[in-house]
C-alpha cells in the first residue's frame, strides 16, 4: 500500500530482466543506485500514477453526472482529498526515483522528497480507512433514521479510527526520522547512525505490522456494521439495495486483500530470502487492489437504492441523470435514476537503499 523502496522485497540480487538502461542515465533501473529501483518496479509506479489519474477523471465524471446527495457526500472532502494525496505521493515518487537512479540531485534531495511522498501516501491510507468505515457507515446510519444516536455502528468506528489516527501519526514520525537520520551523518560515519538508531529501527517494524493489522480489522468491522446496516434498511424498506450490497463487499474485499497482501509480503521479506518476481508481483497485486477499491467507491455513490431508499417513510430527494431536477414529494413525482457505468482502473515492499534504514521509503514498506 505504498511506493517501494529498493528492487527486491528480499536480500538477493535484483534483475531487469536484461532491459538495458537509458542512455540519458547510465546504469540506472539496475537495483544497484539510488533507491535500488529495477525498471519492473518504475513502470510500476508509472502505471499506478496512471490508473489513479483515471480514478481521479472518473471522480470528475461521476460528481458532473450524478449531483444527488449521497454522491456529494461519499465522494466529499474526505475521498478527494485521500484520492489526490495518492496521486501526488505517486508523481512525486516517479520525480524522486528519476532524481536518485540518475543522480542529478543532491544526495539527501531523494530522501527528503521520499519524506515528504510517504507522508502524502500514508494520510491517504488513513482517509481511505475514513471513507469505507465512517463515511458508508454513515450513510446508512441517516437511513434508517439513526444519525444522531451514539450506538455501536457509531462509536466502534470513531474508536477504530482514532486508534489507526495515532498510530499513522507514530509511524510517519518515526520512518521519517530515520530517512533523515540516515544522511546526517556525524564523524562517526553510518556506524554511529545505527548505533544511535537501533531500537527504532528494531520497533519500525513491529509498529508496522500492528499497523497493517488494525488496518485489516478495522475494515473487516466496518464491513461487518455496514452490512448490518443494508439488512436492516432492507427489511425496513421495499426498495431492493442489491448494488449497494455488491459494491459494499466488493470496496471492502479490495482493500483487505491489498493489506493481507501488504502485511503477508512484508512478514515473509523479513524472514526469507524472498525472489525478485514474488516480490515484484506482491507490489503489483497489492496497489492494484487498493486502487480498484478507490474506483469501485465511484460506483457504489452512483447506487440507485441512495436516493430510492426511505427515511422514517419519506422519500429522501432523488435527482435526474444530470442532476438537474430535484424529486418533490408533494408533486408526487418520482425520480429516476439511471446508471452508466464507468470502469476505472500505490504499495509496496520498503528494502534500504545500499546505506539506508530499512525503513527509508523509495519502494516499499512506507506505510
Amino acid at each position: 500500500m505504498a511506493p517501494r523502496r529498493g528492487g527486491s522485497s528480499g536480500g538477493g540480487s535484483s534483475s531487469s530482466g536484461g532491459l538495458d538502461s537509458s542512455p540519458a542515465c547510465p546504469g540506472a533501473f539496475t537495483g544497484y543506485r539510488g533507491f535500488g529501483t529495477t525498471i519492473v518496479i518504475f513502470v510500476g509506479v508509472v502505471l499506478f500514477c496512471f490508473f489513479t489519474l483515471l480514478v481521479h477523471i472518473g471522480l470528475c465524471c461521476v460528481r458532473k453526472r450524478h449531483r444527488g446527495l449521497s454522491t456529494k457526500k461519499l465522494l466529499g472532502p474526505i475521498y478527494i482529498t485521500a484520492l489526490s494525496f495518492m496521486l501526488f505521493s505517486w508523481i512525486l515518487t516517479i520525480i524522486t526515483v528519476v532524481l536518485a537512479e540518475c543522480g542529478v540531485s543532491a544526495y539527501m534531495t531523494p530522501l527528503y522528497l521520499s519524506i515528504v511522498y510517504s507522508l502524502f501516501f500514508r494520510l491517504g491510507t488513513f482517509l481511505l480507512l475514513c471513507v469505507v468505515v465512517w463515511s458508508i457507515n454513515s450513510m446508512l446510519r441517516e437511513r434508517l433514521s439513526r444519525k444522531g444516536q451514539l450506538g455501536i455502528h457509531k462509536m466502534v468506528p470513531i474508536a477504530l479510527l482514532a486508534i489507526m489516527g495515532v498510530l499513522t501519526a507514530v509511524y510517519i514520525g518515526i520512518s521519517s526520522y530515520l530517512v533523515w537520520a540516515s544522511g546526517q551523518f556525524d564523524s562517526d560515519g553510518y556506524d554511529g547512525y545505527r548505533l544511535r538508531t537501533q531500537k527504532l529501527r528494531l520497533v519500525l517494524p513491529k509498529l508496522y505490522q500492528a499497523y497493517v493489522a488494525l488496518y485489516i480489522v478495522s475494515l473487516a468491522v466496518g464491513y461487518g456494521l455496514a452490512l448490518h446496516s443494508i439488512f436492516a434498511l432492507r427489511s425496513r424498506v421495499r426498495t431492493p439495495v442489491s448494488d449497494l450490497i455488491l459494491w459494499t463487499s466488493i470496496i471492502f474485499a479490495t482493500l483487505i486483500l491489498s493489506s493481507i497482501f501488504d502485511i503477508s509480503g512484508y512478514s515473509t521479506s523479513m524472514r526469507f530470502n524472498v525472489s525478485q518476481v514474488t516480490g515484484d508481483a506482491l507490489y503489483y497485486v497489492e496497489n492494484l487492489f487498493q486502487i480498484l477499491g478507490f474506483a469501485a467507491i465511484l460506483f457504489l455513490a452512483k447506487c440507485r437504492s441512495w436516493e430510492l431508499a426511505t427515511i422514517g417513510g419519506t422519500d429522501v430527494n432523488v435527482t435526474s441523470d444530470m442532476g438537474q431536477y430535484p424529486y418533490d414529494a408533494a408533486q408526487q413525482q418520482q425520480g429516476y435514476y439511471p446508471q452508466t457505468y464507468q470502469t476505472t482502473q500505490h504499495s509496496g515492499y520498503n528494502q534500504a537503499p545500499n546505506e539506508m534504514p530499512a525503513a527509508a521509503p523509495v519502494q516499499g514498506y512506507v506505510r
